[in-house]
């Protein structure tokens, strides 16, 4: 259908078969009506169509006329003209622009803002409700991602105005995903039959992957076992590269290059099995061909200085012209490095002056095997884009090409299925990330698998499946559950599946336990009840990080071929779908069925500081108890000549008040002279969900509490029921991380509290409402524009993710939540000291319920735990999941009877340590099938 001018009312129609836009003679839209619904979903009325930007202000139009399929428009306040093309295609408009006059920043040529936006995704491009959709898809890169539900196309000066060209969809939702596989095969955008419209449809993208890191010509059969055993379809290669840039083989996995490679690929597609290739996009590691020994003019730069004078080959300090203010002084995970370029040397600087005269200092010449040189007055001194400790190439040279076809080349030869553009923000703001992609992806022979981060408005129509997060090391059933929550959001906006990765099956570190049987069915059946895949780190050929390794894949394996299958109906995925909810797979009459189980931990943490005494809620008929113990760390006294005082609280302004947050609070020295602070606050909520406050001290310079590990501190509690969460951080340049330690303020007076680092409480994370997404926001200038999934997942990936640099201590952060409504709360809080700790023993820890009592006779040491099902199947393992003996309990197995249970636990401990200790008492219901 064309559109027409209806000249007696000066007005002009745009028609297709289901939508009808109509604008007035100054460019405003009048109506956007759904033409099967009668509904007008333009949000607001006369908004301009078309918008110029020049010098940080807006022009709108002054006249739009519209004839031969072209709107011409002129502006109000700026001599510019326009003219915007329009097909009216069967199912959708196609908008480009034909000319511009005169020099303007950025030219908006389709702005609106539509109603429907009960479901948006900035992916997808699309706003629905539960009847209409809209979708605006760019039909070239130049042209900047919308932000649903405002549909607008901008492109700009930067990267060309002219033939810009977009698309606009408005149809009945359940028409919305064939419209768009009709629009990317007649526009020929760039698409695959496993993406965008058509990933839903793909039945390869239900498949599970799992990385292999050690995967080489010797050990591949190995790798086909482990993948078949834990019912994972493709393994994915990472690390299969010397570096990143031209991705040349590495020999030590494959002696025979390329050729290896694609061998063992050819074993994998022979076993039934798909490969899938890690990269990392346009990364360039410090020391690749690409920068050593001669660094690549194409390099991404961000920054330019001026020599001041001559610089000879021994001067360690650099004259400059221009400030240095800004600029990160080290080069890690999340910095924006330290590197300079000048000529064919590359320079790191790690400080540098902030007043006249301007000078980078404490240099290292000649870095990654460069060439120290002289260098003229005058040169320039490129500062290089770096994140994630990497260079990029800029994205408007041929280096963008010359690295896509580093990797393509690999890819098509070896007959890769899948492939994961890993790090792709990295490079940059929407054009740098398409740019690379695009060229990648093009470069590409077969219809695949696609997967990448930043998840991408340019790359939607190839991008496959969603949802990849870095792994959690603790907090792993919260983890799972915050994932699915926010899968099931994107799957619906996006269009397309979701997965549950990169899941680890990590063993233990210095600030973790290892994963255990019951997280790892946990996450199974979530993936089961949502029909995610899922993916795995932490897996390889040998001695496995976790020697459970075996005992998990069979029970992953046990659950995907259920979840591929689809063997559970709709009436069962309901309910093990629901969060918190836990079950145990098990198989009777030849039929597989789902039991609900509870896992209830508790911490005992002294046994006399009441918390060896607890009570429990059994929800399920009355049963032997099944349980395990794990046993704590020590944590040398508070008085301890090896401790350090990290804040005392003497200073008035030691700590200040960084966040209100919902009321006022304040901390004061003790007014009695002794090294402690009161702090006060009161909320102005109704509720206490989400009632906070916060102040922090921060160390200046950094310090250094390596050798430590736990915390230790008296607080004076006024029995409100108030959270108090201490927790410890390090600067952003070594990414975000909130080292949570709770403690809950129901009692009154003083109580001595050890919190261990390696204990965070991420579980508990989750029962609370915190601020991180706003603290998040005040980093927005390290975070692209459309990068705007990673606040979402940014707090959960920081609690059960990142690990504190304790070698970098910044600062500490003491928090109030939970907080009464309308009420003050009090508490006093010792002087914080940092201590070590100790690898402790507990000898025959025992377990009292009622009259019956189990003893199990053996010496646990920290990190060792007791699994016990029956006075038969008892078993102790070491922190690695190893077993180490089979135990034979004495006494009487206690029997939790239905509703409320006294649990008693007691032990003999260590001299000088309080006894600690996690006990999880495991409760099975009837069968939920």
């Amino acid at each position: 259908m064309k559109g027409f001018a209806e000249k007696e009312k000066k007005v002009i129609t745009l028609e297709n078969n289901y939508l009808k836009l109509v604008v007035d003679g100054k460019g405003r839209t009048v109506n956007l009506v759904g033409k099967e619904t009668k509904k007008d979903y333009a949000a607001k009325k006369k908004t301009p169509l078309f918008l110029i930007k020049e010098k940080e202000k807006i022009y709108k139009p002054l006249s739009c006329t519209f004839d031969n399929d072209r709107f011409s428009v002129e502006f109000e306040g700026i001599e510019v003209n326009a003219t915007v093309g329009v097909e009216c295609k069967k199912n959708y408009f196609v908008f480009e622009v034909l000319s511009i006059s005169g020099d303007v920043d950025e030219f908006t040529f389709l702005n609106l803002e539509v109603k429907p936006r009960k479901y948006t995704n900035n992916m997808s491009g699309t706003a629905s409700d539960d009847s209409f959709s809209f979708c605006m898809r760019h039909l070239n890169l130049q042209v900047s991602p919308p932000f649903p539900p405002m549909m607008q196309a901008t492109s700009c000066k930067k990267y060309g105005i002219k033939a810009a060209k977009t698309s606009l969809i408005g149809c009945p939702k359940e028409k919305l995903r064939d419209i768009l596989k009709e629009l990317v095969v007649d526009e020929k955008l760039l698409h695959s039959r496993c993406g965008g419209p058509f990933a839903l449809d793909a039945e390869e993208n239900r498949s599970s992957y799992a990385f292999s890191y050690d995967l080489s010509e010797s050990n591949v059969e190995k790798w086909i076992e482990i993948a078949k055993k834990g019912g994972i379809e493709i393994i994915h290669f990472n690390g299969w590269y010397e570096s990143l840039g031209s991705y040349r083989i590495r020999k030590d996995f494959f002696p025979n290059g390329l050729e290896g490679l694609k061998d063992a690929i050819g074993k994998i597609h022979a076993a039934g099995l798909k490969a899938g290739m890690h990269c990392l996009t346009g990364f360039i590691t410090p020391g690749d061909p690409f920068t050593t020994p001669v660094p690549d003019k194409r390099l991404k730069k961000d920054r330019i200085f001026t020599l001041t004078a001559a610089l000879d080959e021994k001067q360690v300090e650099i004259p400059i012209l221009e400030s240095p203010r800004g600029l990160d002084k080290i080069l890690a995970y999340a910095s924006q490095g330290n590197v300079i370029q000048i000529d064919d040397e590359l320079i790191q600087y790690f400080d540098y002056t902030e007043k006249p005269p301007y000078k980078l200092i404490n240099c290292t010449r000649g870095a990654f095997n460069t060439k120290v040189s002289s260098h003229n007055k005058s040169s320039p001194l490129h500062h290089l884009w770096t994140r994630y400790g990497s260079f990029y190439p800029d994205e408007n040279s041929t280096l963008v090409d010359e690295v896509a076809d580093c990797i393509a080349k690999v890819f098509n030869e070896c007959d890769f299925d899948m492939i994961y553009m890993d790090g792709s923000e990295g490079i940059g703001d929407w054009y740098a990330v398409g740019r690379m992609r695009h060229a990648i992806f093009g470069r590409i022979k077969k219809p695949i698998r696609v997967e990448a981060s930043q998840w991408g408005y340019h790359s939607w129509t190839y991008h496959s499946v969603i949802g990849a997060w870095d792994s959690a090391i603790r907090g792993f059933k919260g983890f799972a559950d915050e994932h699915c929550r926010l899968n099931r959001i994107w799957r619906d906006g996006s269009m397309m599946n979701a997965q549950l990765g990169w899941w680890g099956i990590p063993g233990p570190g210095e600030f973790n336990d290892a994963i255990l049987a019951d997280d790892i069915e946990y996450l199974a059946c979530k993936s089961l009840a949502n029909d995610f895949p899922m993916s795995f780190h932490h897996i390889k050929v040998g001695e496995p990080d976790n020697a459970r390794l075996d005992e998990f894949l069979d029970i992953l394996g046990k659950y995907e071929k259920l979840r591929l299958s689809r063997y559970f109906p709709e009436s069962i995925l309901r309910k093990i779908v629901k969060p918190k909810e836990e079950f145990r797979l098990a198989k009777a009459g030849g039929k597989w069925n789902l039991y609900p189980v509870d896992y209830i931990t508790h911490k005992v943490t002294g046994l006399n500081d009441g918390s060896s005494c607890w009570t429990i809620q059994n929800k399920h008929s009355g049963q032997p108890f099944k349980l395990r113990l794990r046993a704590l760390c020590g944590v040398e006294p508070y008085d301890s000549k090896d401790s350090i005082v990290l804040a005392d609280f003497s200073r008035k302004n030691e700590f200040k008040v960084t966040l209100k947050g919902t009321g006022s609070c304040s901390l004061v020295p003790s007014l009695k002279g002794k090294k402690s602070g009161w702090y006060t606050a009161k909320s102005n909520k109704i509720s206490k969900s989400g009632a906070w406050t916060r102040i922090s001290k921060v160390f200046k310079p950094e310090i250094n509490i390596a050798k430590y590990a736990a915390l230790g501190v008296w607080v004076y509690g006024d029995g409100n029921g108030e959270l108090l969460n201490i927790q410890p951080g390090h600067p952003i340049q070594y990414w975000f991380c909130f080292d949570e330690h709770y403690i809950d303020i129901n009692f009154k007076g003083w109580k001595y509290f050890e919190l261990l680092l390696c204990e965070r409480d991420a579980d508990r994370f989750f029962n609370y409402t915190w601020p991180y997404k706003e603290i998040g926001e005040s980093y927005r200038d390290r975070i692209p524009d459309d990068y705007t999934f990673i606040l979402n997942i940014q707090d959960v990936m920081s609690i059960c993710g990142a690990q504190l640099k304790r070698d970098h201590l910044q600062s500490i952060n003491i928090y109030y939540n939970n907080l009464p409504p309308k009420n003050q709360v009090k508490c006093c809080i010792s002087p914080i000291k940092a201590l070590p700790v100790a690898k402790v023993k507990l000898e025959s820890p025992c377990i009292t319920i009622r009259d019956r009592k189990i003893i199990f006779p053996v010496q646990l040491e920290s990190g060792q735990y007791i699994e016990f099902e029956s006075m038969s199947d008892c078993r102790l393992y070491n922190e690695k999941g190893k077993i180490l003996q089979q135990v034979k309990p004495e006494g009487k197995v206690p029997v939790l009877k239905e509703g409320k249970n006294t649990v008693r636990f007691d032990c003999k401990g260590q001299d000088g340590y309080n006894a600690r200790a996690k006990i999880t008492l495991i409760i099975k219901g009837a069968r939920s099938t």
